[in-house]
């Protein structure tokens, strides 16, 4: 495998996109789908349902939001810490 990732990076760089996938990996995105399909199936009867208000909703939203774009930035730039600011504004 390593002499073939050699091989493929004088040709031309070595791409995941452009290997083919195990058997094992076709059954798993079979079973994805699968499943996808299945909980599709049982949810569409609902699709007419009127849920109850929930107020709270879009500030929980907004703030998972928040949290979320804040410690994006931080993870990455934590893998790589000499080049990391002392704080990440909002």
């Amino acid at each position: 495998m390593i002499a073939m990732v050699r091989q493929a990076s004088d040709e031309y760089p070595f791409l995941l996109a452009d290997m083919t996938p195990s058997q094992g990996q076709k059954r798993m995105a079979l079973g994805v789908v699968v499943a996808l399909l299945v909980a599709f199936g049982i949810t569409a009867p609902f699709a007419n349902a009127q849920l109850r208000r929930v107020d709270a909703f879009i500030p929980i939203l907004e703030t998972a939001i928040v949290i979320t774009l804040d410690h994006a930035p931080a993870t990455v730039e934590g893998q790589n810490p000499k080049n990391a600011p002392a704080i990440y504004p909002i």
